[in-house]
């Protein structure tokens, strides 16, 4: 009776072991899919605080850079006619830069539509090919079954 009973036990405790390694698998994933989803939100925040920190943060225009503290100067000064021409060669190498961006684009756009006209080329072939592959497969299939000497024996 005895060992009835201590088998019996034995029997309870791994069925609870099992449950109990069943629960803890179970929390793990809940974990890992709340830090997983305090991972996105974390981001998300960082977004928004950095999208708020540029509309908090003036857009420097030239005209402030070219007064500073809304002072006036001297336009003779040597400091500001260097600023000046700072500003300008900035003002030209941006506006080049937006050139050859655009350029960029109208190649890659030019590309991109050649690639396009040569692959429908290679479809339109292909489908050609396909067809007549399937044509002569239906001939041989119709063909192949008259030409062939039957068996019956009407002589």
């Amino acid at each position: 009776m005895l060992l009835n009973e201590l088998e019996e036990q034995c029997q309870a405790l791994a069925e609870a072991l099992g449950h109990a390694k069943n629960r803890i698998a179970v929390a793990e994933e809940i974990m890992s899919g709340q830090s997983g989803q305090l991972i996105v939100q974390n981001m998300g925040k960082e977004a928004l605080n950095c999208t708020l920190f540029q509309k908090e943060q003036p857009k420097a225009n030239d005209r402030a850079a070219m007064f500073p503290k809304g002072f006036g100067c001297h336009v003779t000064d040597p400091e500001w006619i260097q600023q000046k021409r700072a500003l300008e060669d900035e003002t030209r190498q941006k506006e080049v830069d937006k050139e050859q961006r655009k350029a960029r684009k109208a190649n890659k756009k030019a590309r991109k539509v050649e690639l396009e006209e040569r692959w429908r080329a290679v479809c339109v072939a292909h489908e050609k090919a396909v067809a007549s592959l399937v044509e002569e497969d239906e001939e041989e299939k119709d063909g192949g079954g008259s030409d062939e000497p039957s068996d019956s024996d009407d002589e």
